[in-house]
């Protein structure tokens, strides 16, 4: 009888063992990320690019998709208000590095379960690094948020908006405006001599 129980036990545990992988290394981030287990769904985004918007003057262009040289895009769970990063087998954070050669091809994510929120966040840049500075979409624009509805594979666009590039001008030579009043319209600027 001991031996009957002895080996229920070591099967319930090799059947527990086999429903959740648990990195060892990796444990503390388990509490900040949702581990990718194995879902059956998956989801191809396609990256709809929109352009820059309003340019301050006609010779400084709108930031384009022939502007971005590499697209990041990475996956949440979306629990009550917050997104926690999905992450993999390793404590990684899951995201997906696109080329710019490869923005006109499908970016699949799998592994994702139905009837649960997610939300991928794209991120492009105008320069190989991901430094700020060389950061060119609207972080609010550029999500999407999907549950899907069954374990088949599903299809979305993920839109992505490019700010608007700034406008750094100078005149030359400087101008100056003789003292006095002018005015144009309903604005006004006066000047004032300066005594020395």
């Amino acid at each position: 009888m001991t031996a009957t129980r002895l080996g229920m036990a070591v099967l319930g545990l090799v059947a527990l063992a086999g429903c959740v992988y648990v990195p060892l290394g990796k444990v503390p981030l388990l509490a900040s990320g949702q581990l990718a287990t194995a879902g059956k769904a998956t989801l191809q985004l396609t990256p709809k690019i929109a352009g820059g918007g309003y340019s301050a003057q006609a010779v400084v262009p709108a930031y384009a998709s022939a502007d971005v040289q590499h697209l990041l895009v990475q996956a949440f769970k979306v629990v009550g208000d917050a997104e926690v990063p999905i992450i993999d087998a390793a404590g990684n954070p899951i995201v997906q590095d696109v080329t710019r050669d490869e923005l006109s091809k499908p970016i699949t994510f799998a592994g994702l379960h139905p009837n649960t929120r997610y939300r991928f966040k794209a991120y492009a840049y105008k320069a190989a690094s991901t430094v700020s500075d060389a950061l060119i979409s609207i972080d609010a624009s550029s999500s999407l948020d999907v549950i899907l509805p069954d374990e088949s594979q599903q299809q979305a666009d993920l839109p992505i908006q490019l700010k608007a590039t700034p406008f750094d001008g100078q005149a030359s030579p400087p101008f100056s405006i003789p003292d006095g009043l002018y005015e144009t319209g309903t604005e006004g600027i006066s000047t004032r001599s300066s005594s020395v």
